[in-house]
C-alpha cells in the first residue's frame, strides 16, 4: 500500500470537488423525502470526487478533458502498434494550473460584474430619491446630499475596477510561429514572454528595409491582452539562434502593428494597435510599454514588423544576410472589467458631480449655507472640477477604443469582400471575352450566359444519335444520384420534368429557369459593400426597434434596411439545386465525350467548353463572394449592436411614467423601472445582492491569488534549476571520461563519481599493487578498494530506493506509478495496471510514451486477446487494463506485479483483478501495489473494502449483487447511509 500526498494543485482541485459533494450530500440528508434525482446527483458528485483523487483530468468534470480519437496505440520498445483507442491532449500539472487560474479569474470577473451592476443600481436609485419627492416620497435629506452620495457610489465602482485591473504577465503556455525566416517556429513559451528572431537573405535587387516580417503567438485558452512591452535586439551577442552568427546586418524594428485574430471575420487578423519603436543603441536595454487599446479575448495574436531603422545600401551582386530580433511581453489584467459598465459609471458620475458643483457654486454666490454632504465624498471645488475633467476624458477614451475595435472588424470584413469581388469580376471578364451574349452588355449578369442552350441546340443539329443518347443517359444518371442523396423526398416535391431526348432537356431547363428567377448577385454584393463604417443615428435607431433583429427584446418596430438586405442574401442561397445538377452534368458530358468532327468543330467555333469552364469559375467565385458578403453583413450588424449597446449603457434606472402600461414591457425592461414608493425596497434588494457579490468576489480573489502564487513559486523553482544546471551537469558527468552516467556509478571517498567500467577499472590498474585509489582530480582523500561505493538508480530488493527521474509532470499518483513501473522493468519483470477510468489509463499511457516504457493497451474486449498475446511474447513489460474489461477470464502469470490505481468497494472485482496474476501456473512471487491519497475519500473507501473483505467471496459476489442505499458513482457498488456519513465526515 502506497499512501501519497497531493501536490498543492491537486489538493486545490480535490477540495473544490469535495465542497460541491458536501453541499449535495447535506442537502440530500436534510430532506425528509429523497428522490431518485437527488440520489443520482450525489452519486455523480461522489464519482467526480473519486476521480479527482487520481488526476484532475479524470471524469466528465475533469479539467480540459482529452478529446477522444478512434486511433489506438501500444508501444513495444519504441514501436507503435494498433490495439485500442487512446485519449490525446493530456495536460501537465503546469497546464492544469493554468486552467485553474483561468477558471478562478473567470469567477472573479463574473462576481465583479454582478457587484458593479448592483452598485451602479444603488447609485442610480440614490439619485432617483430626488425625483421621488415630487410624488410625495420624502427622504429628509437635501438634494445635494443624494447627489453627493450617488457620486460617491459611482466613484466606488471606478475604484473597484481600477484596483482589480492591474496588468500582469499573461499566464499560460503559447506556441510561436511565423513567416519564412522565423527562427523560433513551434517554440513553446510561458507567461507571454518571447524572444522573436528572424533570419533573411536578400539580393542586391531587393531592399530589406521594406521586408515585412511577422510572428504569431497562439495560446491554449483565450486571453485578453491590454498592454505589452517590446524591446528590439540590437547586439549580435543577444541573439539565441546559432544562425544569427552568419548574418552580416542587424535590422532594428521601427514601425510595427499588433494584431488579434477575430472569429467575427473567420479567424483573420485585424489591427489592434500601431506603434513605432524609437532607435536605441546596444547599451540601451529599456523596454517600451504600450497600452491604450481595446481587445476582445482571443487565442491568437500577431506582431507585424513593417519597417526598420537601419537602411542598407548593398553592393552590386552582394547577398545580404539580415537578422531581426524583438523581445515581447504580453500583459493581461488581473481581473478584467466590462468597459460598458465602466462607461456607465463614468458617465453618470460626471452627471451627478456636475450637479453637485452647480449646487456649491449657487450656494457660494447666494451666500447660503452649504448643505451637508457625505464626508467620504467631500472634495474641494478644484478637486471636483479636475475629477470631472478626468472622467470625461476617460469616458471619451473608452468610447473611442470600443468603437475603433468594432469598426476594425467591419473594415477587415469589407476588405475580404472586396478581394472576393475583385476575383469574381476578374473571372467574369474572362467569360465576357468568349461569350457573344455578354460582350454587348454594360452590366454583366453571368446567368445570361446560356452556353447550355447553345450546347443542346448544336448537339441536336450536328450530333449523332449515339452522342445525344449519351447526353440523356448522363443527365438522368446524375439526377438519380442526386435524388438518392436527398432520400428522394425533396426531389419528388419539385421533380425535374421528364425528358427523352435533347430537346426535352432544353425545354425542361427553360421551364425550370422560368419558375426560379435568379436574383442579381452583383447588385446584392454592391449593397453589402456600401454598408457604412459610421452608421447614422436613424439607422441605429431603426435597427434597435426592428421586430426581427431585436426579437429577443420584444421590439415591435418595422423591419430595418439591414434585415431587408439579409433577405436578399438569403435569396441568393435559395437557387434551385436541380438546375446546378443538370448544368454540371452537361459540363461533365462535354469534358468526357469525344465528338465527331462536325460536332467538334461547331463546339470549338462557338467556344462552348471555354464558356462553360469560365461560367463555373464565376459560379465558384460568386459563392466565395457570397460567404464574404454574409460575413460583412454580420459584422455590420455587430457594429450596429455595439453602437446601440453603448448608447443604452449610459441609461440608468428611471421612474415609471404616468399612465405607462408596464404589462407590455419585458422582464429586462421592468428591471430598469421603479415606482417612487419602491425605491427604498429596491435599494435594500440591490444592497443585499451587492454584499453577496462582493463576498463572492473576495473569496474568488483569494483563490486566484493562491493559484497565482503557486505559479510564481513554480517559476522561481525553474529559475533556480536553470541557475544550477551547470552544477547538476557536473554531478551527472564522469569527471574522467566526461560522459554522462546511464547506469551504476562508482563513488570514491572524496565524493567524485566515475563509471564502474571502464573508468574505475583504469584507476585500479593505475594504482597497481597499492590498496588505495587516488582521485584523478588530485583530492587529498585516498580511497581503499573495499571502500568504493556503487550508486544506482535501480530499486533494491529490500525496498530502498533513490529518486527516479520521471520525464514530464503527470501528477502525484501517475508520477509514483511511473517510477515503480520503471523499477519493475529494470528487474525484467512484468506488470499489469488496473483502473476503472479510461481517462486515467490515457494519462498513464501518455506518461509511458514520454518515458519510453514499453506497454500495450486494449480498450475493447474484441481486441484484448491480441494485446495479451503481444504482452506475453514481446519485451513489453506493462499491460494497461480497465477493471471492468480485464478483471476476469484472463490468465496472465507472465506478470507478477499488479498495480491498483484506486481502491474499489467491490471486493470481488478487486480479487478478480489480483487473481489474473496470482493463480495456478504462477512461479514467481506476486506483488499487489495499491495507491491511495492521504486525507481523501480513498482512505475511507479502502477501510470499507478491508472491513468487508473477510466476509465476501469472489464467486458469491458474481452471483448476487448487494443493493446499496447510495451509489458510489462507479462500477463497484455503493454505500449504506452510515458509510456515506462516515466517508463525508
Amino acid at each position: 500500500r502506497v499512501v501519497l500526498k497531493f501536490s498543492s494543485i491537486e489538493r486545490h482541485f480535490y477540495e473544490r470537488q469535495l465542497e460541491c459533494t458536501l453541499d449535495v450530500a447535506t442537502d440530500m440528508m436534510t430532506k425528509k423525502r429523497r428522490t431518485k434525482y437527488s440520489e443520482n446527483l450525489l452519486a455523480s458528485h461522489i464519482h467526480q470526487l473519486r476521480a479527482a483523487c487520481c488526476h484532475p483530468q479524470i471524469g466528465s468534470h475533469g479539467i480540459g478533458r482529452a478529446r477522444k480519437t478512434h486511433l489506438s496505440h501500444s508501444r513495444e520498445g519504441g514501436s507503435v502498434h494498433s490495439t485500442g483507442s487512446v485519449g490525446s491532449s493530456v495536460l501537465t500539472m503546469d497546464q492544469i494550473l493554468d486552467r485553474l487560474i483561468d477558471d478562478a479569474r473567470g469567477k472573479c470577473e463574473e462576481s465583479q460584474r454582478l457587484a458593479v451592476m448592483h452598485t451602479n443600481a444603488l447609485g442610480s436609485l440614490e439619485k432617483l430619491k430626488i425625483d421621488a419627492k415630487e410624488f410625495g416620497v420624502d427622504s429628509n435629506q437635501a438634494d445635494v446630499y443624494h447627489l453627493s452620495k450617488s457620486t460617491q457610489i459611482y466613484l466606488e465602482v471606478l475604484d473597484l475596477m481600477d484596483s482589480n485591473a492591474s496588468p500582469s504577465a499573461v499566464i499560460g503556455e503559447a506556441v510561436l510561429s511565423g513567416c519564412n525566416g522565423f527562427l523560433a517556429r513551434n517554440t513553446i513559451i510561458r507567461d507571454g514572454k518571447a524572444r522573436l528572431e528572424w533570419h533573411t537573405q536578400e539580393d542586391s535587387d531587393s531592399d530589406p528595409i521594406h521586408r515585412a516580417l511577422w510572428s504569431r503567438i497562439d495560446f491554449e485558452t483565450p486571453k485578453k491582452v491590454v498592454k505589452m512591452k517590446v524591446r528590439p535586439v540590437t547586439c549580435r551577442g543577444q541573439f539565441t539562434d546559432e544562425r544569427s552568427e552568419s548574418a552580416n546586418i542587424i535590422l532594428i524594428p521601427r514601425d510595427c502593428i499588433f494584431q488579434v485574430s477575430s472569429a467575427a471575420v473567420g479567424g483573420e487578423f485585424i489591427d489592434v494597435f500601431s506603434f513605432s519603436i524609437p532607435f536605441s543603441t546596444a547599451d540601451d536595454d529599456g523596454w517600451l510599454l504600450l497600452g491604450a487599446f481595446h481587445t476582445n479575448r482571443s487565442k491568437s495574436w500577431r506582431i507585424l514588423i513593417k519597417t526598420y531603422h537601419r537602411s542598407v545600401d548593398p553592393s552590386p551582386g552582394e547577398t545580404l544576410s539580415c537578422i531581426v530580433g524583438l523581445d515581447v511581453e504580453l500583459m493581461e489584467p488581473d481581473i478584467s472589467s466590462d468597459s460598458l459598465q465602466r462607461l456607465h459609471a463614468l458617465n453618470n458620475a460626471v452627471l451627478t458631480m456636475t450637479l453637485v458643483l452647480d449646487h456649491y457654486k449657487n450656494a457660494q454666490n447666494s451666500d447660503a449655507d452649504i448643505p451637508v454632504v457625505p464626508q467620504a465624498s467631500f472634495m474641494t471645488l478644484h478637486d471636483m472640477q479636475e475629477k470631472v475633467g478626468w472622467m470625461q476624458t476617460e469616458s471619451r477614451k473608452i468610447e473611442s477604443l470600443y468603437l475603433t475595435a468594432a469598426r476594425n472588424v467591419q473594415a477587415e470584413s469589407q476588405r475580404q469582400l472586396q478581394i472576393a469581388t475583385d476575383r469574381r469580376k476578374e473571372v467574369e471578364a474572362r467569360l465576357c471575352t468568349v461569350s457573344p451574349i455578354l460582350k454587348s452588355q454594360d452590366v454583366v449578369d453571368f446567368w445570361q450566359e446560356s452556353w447550355w442552350y447553345d450546347l443542346l441546340s448544336t448537339l441536336r443539329l450536328h450530333g449523332t444519335e449515339h452522342e445525344r443518347s449519351l447526353m440523356c443517359e448522363r443527365v438522368q444518371r446524375d439526377l438519380a444520384d442526386f435524388a438518392d442523396a436527398l432520400d428522394g423526398s425533396s426531389f419528388q416535391r419539385h421533380p425535374f420534368s421528364r425528358f427523352y431526348d435533347v430537346d426535352g432537356i432544353s425545354v425542361a431547363l427553360n421551364l425550370r429557369f422560368r419558375s426560379n428567377e435568379m436574383p442579381s448577385h452583383a447588385a446584392s454584393m454592391e449593397q453589402v459593400s456600401a454598408l457604412p463604417l459610421h452608421p447614422s443615428e436613424s439607422e441605429i435607431a431603426n435597427n434597435a426597434r426592428c421586430h426581427k433583429c431585436r426579437a429577443d427584446w420584444n421590439q415591435t418596430g418595422p423591419k430595418c434596411n439591414h434585415c431587408k438586405l439579409e433577405t436578399k442574401l438569403n435569396n441568393l442561397d435559395t437557387r434551385d439545386p436541380i438546375i446546378f445538377v443538370v448544368l454540371k452534368s452537361l459540363h461533365r458530358w462535354l469534358l468526357e465525350i469525344r465528338p465527331t468532327s462536325s460536332l467538334g468543330s461547331k463546339l470549338k467555333a462557338m467556344k462552348i467548353e471555354q464558356r462553360a469552364e469560365y461560367f463555373f469559375g464565376v459560379l465558384k467565385t460568386s459563392e466565395r463572394e457570397l460567404r464574404a458578403g454574409r460575413l460583412a453583413w454580420r459584422t455590420h450588424f455587430d457594429l450596429l449592436s455595439d453602437l446601440d449597446e453603448m448608447n443604452q449603457c449610459k441609461q440608468t434606472i428611471r421612474l415609471a411614467d404616468e399612465n405607462e402600461d408596464l404589462t407590455r414591457l419585458t422582464q429586462d425592461e421592468l428591471g430598469s423601472i421603479v415606482a417612487p414608493c419602491d425605491i427604498n425596497a429596491r435599494a435594500m434588494e440591490h444592497g443585499a445582492k451587492q454584499a453577496m457579490a462582493l463576498a463572492t468576489l473576495r473569496r474568488s480573489k483569494d483563490t486566484l491569488r493562491y493559484l497565482k502564487n503557486q505559479n510564481m513559486e513554480h517559476l522561481e523553482e525553474q529559475e533556480q534549476q536553470g541557475r544550477s544546471v551547470d552544477e547538476k551537469t557536473e554531478r551527472n558527468v564522469c569527471v574522467l571520461c566526461l560522459s554522462a552516467f546511464e547506469g551504476d556509478r562508482a563513488v570514491l571517498a572524496c565524493g567524485h563519481s566515475f563509471h564502474d567500467s571502464p573508468c574505475l577499472e583504469r584507476l585500479i590498474a593505475k594504482a597497481g599493487n597499492h590498496q588505495t585509489i587516488s582521485c584523478p582530480l588530485r583530492c587529498t582523500t585516498r580511497t581503499r578498494r573495499d571502500e568504493v561505493m556503487i550508486a544506482s538508480d535501480k530499486r533494491r530488493d529490500d525496498g530502498s530506493r533513490s529518486n527516479r527521474k520521471v520525464i514530464g509532470s503527470w501528477g502525484t499518483k501517475v508520477t509514483r506509478l511511473l517510477s515503480d513501473l520503471m523499477d519493475v522493468s529494470d528487474r525484467a519483470e512484468k506488470s499489469i495496471v488496473f483502473s476503472q477510468w479510461e481517462d486515467m489509463l490515457d494519462v498513464v499511457e501518455e506518461a509511458l510514451k514520454a518515458n519510453n516504457v514499453a506497454y500495450v493497451r486494449a480498450k475493447t474486449l474484441r481486441k484484448i486477446g491480441r494485446c495479451v498475446n503481444v504482452f506475453r511474447s514481446s519485451q513489453c513489460t506493462v499491460l494497461l487494463l480497465n477493471i471492468k474489461n480485464g478483471a476476469e477470464g484472463l490468465t496472465l502469470v507472465e506478470a507478477n506485479h499488479c498495480f491498483m490505481l484506486e481502491p474499489l468497494l467491490n471486493c470481488g472485482l478487486d480479487s478478480q483483478a489480483i487473481n489474473r496474476i496470482h493463480r495456478i501456473g504462477q512461479r514467481s512471487k506476486t506483488y499487489v501495489h495499491r495507491y491511495l491519497i492521504q486525507d481523501t475519500i480513498e482512505e475511507k473507501i479502502e477501510k470499507i473494502r478491508v472491513a468487508s473483505y473477510e466476509d465476501q467471496l469472489e464467486d458469491a459476489l458474481n452471483k448476487s449483487r448487494k443493493k446499496h442505499d447510495v451509489s458510489a458513482g462507479g462500477i463497484d457498488g455503493g454505500f449504506s447511509h452510515e458509510q456515506l456519513q462516515d466517508i463525508l465526515h
